[in-house]
């Protein structure tokens, strides 16, 4: 599931936690995506700064939309 936030201006964002995991690695860990819209490339949000806040879809959407959005809802992602 995906954060889908709603701004002021139209602009969506959607971003979530997706397992990652390596083929000659063992083990996994989880990251932190996002996307501007609700289609198209999934984006690392490494490098992103979250202001001391935790690292969250919730907290992430604020960051990228430099506001509070004005519906968030969690959706099943388009591919």
């Amino acid at each position: 599931m995906a954060l889908e936030a709603t701004f002021q201006d139209g602009r969506k964002v959607q971003a979530m936690f997706v397992k990652v995991s390596r083929r000659f690695m063992p083990g996994s860990h989880l990251a932190l995506v996002y996307r501007e819209g609700t289609s198209g490339k999934w984006l690392s949000s490494e490098g992103i700064s979250f202001e001391g806040e935790q690292r969250t879809p919730e907290s992430l959407v604020r960051s990228i939309g430099r506001a509070d959005p004005v519906d968030e809802a969690y959706v099943v992602p388009a591919a």
